[in-house]
């Protein structure tokens, strides 16, 4: 597979006002909380992985799911986040309907009303199906925990695994991207050009989407004059 086969590529919501007001609270709330409790100051996350299947297509070897939990360690590392799984709480759903759903699709909610691991408040649940249209993954906000918990968790494109089929996205690093997602990290380009972007000091605000790898020295044409 090629670049050229990928349109939208991440699915993951993009916030409002209100969400990003919700979002805003929720961290104000953690960070108090993480200011009495030093015991949140290091986290390993308990993932657990349901790969969902149409027959053959999508299965994810122990190699590929090991590879997956390196590449997400290596580049959480400075945050003091981890993450960890059990290969015997693995979930392999063959489901043609499911293996196929849509973001925000019905196929979505009855797959993960059906087969979510464990509470996600306890843990991430990580999805592999094939959901066509360019899509790479998308992933849940933690402000949505509180209205739609059933659908927690985040959903990749089972090709963008270490050793897939979806190169040049096959490192596992897509992974990182929706797992950001997930853990409460926007775009770049989070609301254009207008403050507070992203909210995050140390990443230039972007009114668009980069893609490969844009080096320092030749600035992407979306980057937001400053």
């Amino acid at each position: 597979m090629t670049e050229a086969l990928y349109g939208r590529r991440c699915a993951t919501h993009e916030l409002s006002t209100g969400d990003l007001a919700r979002m805003s609270a929720l961290e104000d709330s953690f960070r108090a909380a993480s200011r009495m409790e030093s015991s949140l100051r290091a986290l390993c996350i308990k993932t657990h992985f349901i790969h969902v299947t149409d027959g053959a297509q999508g299965r994810i070897s122990q190699t590929q799911r090991e590879d997956q939990i390196a590449v997400l360690n290596a580049a959480y590392a400075p945050t003091g986040i981890s993450f960890a799984y059990d290969e015997d709480m693995v979930v392999e759903v063959d489901n043609p309907d499911f293996y196929r759903m849509g973001h925000g699709s019905l196929r979505e909610r009855n797959c993960k009303t059906l087969h979510q691991v464990d509470d996600p408040q306890k843990c991430l649940n990580f999805y592999t199906a094939a959901p066509g249209g360019g899509l790479l993954g998308w992933a849940t906000f933690p402000y949505m925990m509180e209205g739609d918990p059933a659908m927690d968790g985040v959903v990749m494109l089972d090709g963008t695994l270490p050793g897939g089929t979806a190169a040049p996205y096959n490192l596992g690093a897509t992974a990182v991207h929706e797992v950001g997602h997930w853990l409460g990290l926007y775009h770049t380009f989070q609301g254009g050009c207008v403050p507070p972007g992203d909210d995050v000091a140390d990443t230039p605000a972007h009114s668009g989407p980069n893609y490969g790898k844009p080096s320092d020295s030749d600035q992407p044409h979306n980057l937001c004059p400053t």
